[in-house]
């Protein structure tokens, strides 16, 4: 049933006339039933249902978005990928991972021409005195190290190189990489991290 009010929500249109109140009708009804699942209805997205997060997050996300750069658009794919009812742990990840990759191989090694994770986040390690970072700590290097833990707490995707053992993704654990990584663009977003 909930797959079937998710294509009658993409398919209706985003221009809703007086006689056509379906999907605020929808969205009400979900709300009165405190359904962990909402209709979302974005500027560039279609009516779909989309699991609820918080007011504090979901805000988070879209002032991520606003830059609609490569890091938002990453980001878009990763958060769709997780909290919509076609849910995909594994693209989530690596859409998170690649959205931070946007963000920071600017910042970290603007002059690399194919950036990639793990050595934008080993040029961190290598030398944190370069770098300043808006978290708490009492020294430059433990605000830069705390913004490098962050970065740890999104790795790799374990399934990137296809090995046939890998275990699946935890949808939870993609929900949260997720939710990491929108705070971590937020920090990035306002200049969270400089170089000193």
């Amino acid at each position: 049933m909930l797959d079937f009010v998710d294509l009658y929500l993409r398919v209706s249109t985003r221009e809703v006339g007086p006689k056509d109140d379906g999907p605020e009708t929808v969205s009400n009804l979900f709300n009165l039933g405190h359904s962990v699942w909402k209709v979302k209805a974005a500027q560039w997205d279609p009516w779909c249902l989309e699991r609820r997060v918080s007011d504090e997050a979901l805000n988070t996300y879209t002032n991520a978005l606003e830059l609609r750069d490569g890091a938002a658009r990453h980001l878009s794919d990763a958060w769709r990928a997780v909290f919509s009812r076609q849910s995909d742990p594994s693209t989530a990840w690596s859409s998170a991972t690649k959205a931070l990759e946007a963000a920071l191989a600017p910042i970290v090694v603007p002059k690399s021409e194919r950036p990639q994770y793990g050595p934008i986040v080993k040029a961190l390690k290598d030398k944190p005195s370069k770098w300043d970072a808006d978290l708490s700590g009492s020294t430059q290097n433990e605000r830069v190290q705390g913004f490098i833990r962050l970065l740890e707490l999104v790795p790799y995707a374990p399934d990137r190189h296809g090995k046939p053992d890998f275990a699946d993704i935890d949808p939870g654990a993609a929900r949260s990489l997720v939710l990491i990584t929108t705070t971590i663009l937020e920090i990035i977003r306002n200049d969270g991290l400089r170089i000193k």
